[in-house]
């Protein structure tokens, strides 16, 4: 791959020759190759020039270099060299990590830890590795680990504190059933001595099984936290609670057709929608699902009763759906 250099430059005539056009410019690296025989510049003749030149460094090697130009008027003759210097960084070698050590609490010396393998030595590596712990006391401890690359440099060391009790640490995990509006949760987890549930919506209990009533449809993130002496654990499962959110328009004359978006949660396609009061009946027409959490209906409001109406949306032999 070629490298380049880009350079900004402005000259004017008065540099070199007074009243005379700049035609043509070279540069060279370091030695000396005779006027006219280093690397030519494009840029347009005037009487004053500037242009970035994109200088080729290709072959250099990395540190300091002179980099050298010079221009030429129109007349023939040429100006005196101007000089930069320019630093080439070396290129990064990559470096495979092939090796690793570990050790807990005590600095035992670079390479004189707990040796582990590499599977498949790379500059990047992303595996899980099985540390063959020694007996430790009950109580905190610090794991560090570092690893090796392929030129026998070892990298910084990554810490990591655990705890070694008489238990296990918790394991959380649990089911829910959903009737309706009420959401029966089923704790299955291990080795808790206590626990912690945040339903999603600002409501938190302590019980080991609980149930809890939402007072609005929609999708909540449900957290478990598990406890013991030794350590905790926690878990999120979504639960969906079925019901209407919202319907807009939520008024109308009694002379109108409405086209009315009625939001929620557990809509499917193929529902019925329908407005109820008293035993009367408003049945929706053209109902379209736009997902699980949206759906429009037609209502033909023509001569119908004044007042409030409760809305009804079911799935037939499914869901039935009321606010």
């Amino acid at each position: 791959m070629k490298k380049f250099l880009i350079i900004s430059l402005m000259l004017c005539f008065a540099e070199i020759v007074r009243s005379q056009n700049i035609v043509a410019g070279e540069y060279f690296f370091n030695t000396e190759p005779g006027i006219g025989n280093g690397t030519a510049m494009s840029f347009t003749a005037g009487d004053s020039v500037q242009f970035n030149l994109m200088v080729n460094t290709d072959g250099l090697s990395s540190g300091f270099h002179q980099l050298y130009m010079r221009f030429k008027i129109e007349d023939g003759g040429w100006g005196l060299l101007h000089s930069k210097t320019i630093y080439i960084s070396p290129q990064p070698q990559a470096m495979q990590v092939i090796q690793g050590e570990f050790f807990v609490d005590t600095e035992p010396g670079v390479g004189n830890g707990n040796a582990f393998s590499i599977s498949t030595p790379a500059d990047t590596v992303q595996e899980n590795f099985v540390l063959q712990m020694p007996d430790l006391p009950l109580g905190v401890h610090t794991l560090y680990v570092r690893f090796k690359n392929d030129n026998g440099q070892w990298g910084m060391l990554e810490a990591k504190s655990f705890l070694v009790c008489t238990d296990y640490g918790t394991i959380a995990n649990f089911s829910t059933t959903i009737h309706e509006d009420v959401a029966f949760f089923y704790n299955e987890s291990q080795y808790q001595d206590n626990v912690k549930w945040d339903f999603g919506d600002g409501n938190i209990t302590t019980e080991l099984n609980p149930s809890h009533l939402y007072a609005d449809a929609g999708v909540y993130n449900v957290k478990l936290v598990t406890y013991n002496e030794c350590a905790n654990d926690s878990i999120i499962h979504t639960v969906e609670i079925n019901g209407i959110k919202d319907i807009t328009p939520d008024h109308s004359a009694n002379t109108n057709f409405i086209l009315a978006t009625i939001s929620g949660v557990g809509f499917a396609d193929n529902m019925e929608v329908k407005l109820i009061r008293d035993g009367e009946e408003i049945i929706g027409t053209n109902v379209n699902s736009n997902g699980n959490n949206s759906l429009t209906a037609n209502f033909n409001f023509e001569s119908e009763t004044i007042g409030l109406w409760d809305i009804v949306v079911t799935n037939p032999g499914i869901l039935c759906i009321r606010s």
